[in-house]
């Protein structure tokens, strides 16, 4: 986070990917608000990938 000038070339990179279908990110896993806890817990234990959404029931 030090070298700017590395972090905007990697950024870029990294959109260039997805732009060009070749990075695919992780849709969102969606759960219900009544799990908000387990969810926290998968969350901190690494077993889930990309964003958690809490919906509501």
């Amino acid at each position: 986070m030090r070298d700017g000038a590395a972090q905007a070339a990697l950024l870029h990179e990294v959109l260039g990917a997805v732009a060009d279908g070749s990075l695919h990110p992780s849709p969102p896993t969606e759960r219900p608000l009544a799990e908000a806890g387990a969810v926290l817990r998968d969350l901190l234990e690494r077993r889930l990938r990309g964003k958690a959404v809490l919906t509501p029931a």
